[in-house]
């Protein structure tokens, strides 16, 4: 988030549409709060947040894994980079039929190397913020319009969290996408 709002100030953006999706989301989120509480309103115009991470939750398999030390380093090792990128897939797809040969290819790009298996384990690690507690009484501060769109099979975001923050959200709309993950 503090990245983000670096890139935003230092290109001298205003109005921007702002989106986030999964653990995006909390990134935008936590972006939200360091606006309102600036009082840099103009920065954001509009924000959409798809399928975010809002609150605690239980983690899903393929985040929970590289958190877990030791396992982490036995499962990134000895499970093939095909197997991690198909289950992953297959847990966040509600349709399988769109969990095609070259798209497991593509993301099991993200699990070779030894860079990008410490960025899992890191960011599995690093991803709940020090602070969580605050975002969350924070959210219902947030003033930016907000879309949220949330597919009714989602296996990792739970409605309840979705209905919480769209009803936390002041200014938001709610979007449910039937039979999508």
């Amino acid at each position: 988030a503090d990245a983000v709002y670096q890139f935003i100030k230092k290109n001298k953006l205003n109005d921007i549409t702002l989106m986030g999706h999964s653990y995006g989301g909390t990134v935008a989120l936590l972006l939200l709060r360091k606006i309102e509480k600036s009082k840099e309103y103009s920065l954001v115009k509009n924000t959409i947040l798809i399928a975010p991470a809002a609150y605690i939750q239980r983690f899903p398999f393929f985040v929970q894994i590289p958190r877990t030390p030791i396992i982490n380093t036995i499962f990134l090792s000895l499970i093939s980079e095909r197997t991690q990128a198909r289950h992953t897939l297959k847990r966040l797809f509600y349709d399988d039929k769109k969990v095609t040969r070259e798209r497991i290819e593509r993301y099991a790009l993200y699990y070779r190397g030894k860079e990008h298996k410490r960025a899992i384990v890191w960011s599995a690690r690093n991803m709940v913020p020090e602070d969580v507690g605050r975002l969350e009484e924070d959210i219902k501060t947030i003033l930016s319009r907000t879309l949220i769109i949330w597919g009714s099979k989602d296996s990792v975001i739970p409605k309840s969290n979705i209905d919480r923050l769209h009803t936390e959200l002041k200014n938001s709309i709610l979007s449910v996408i039937e039979n999508a993950g």
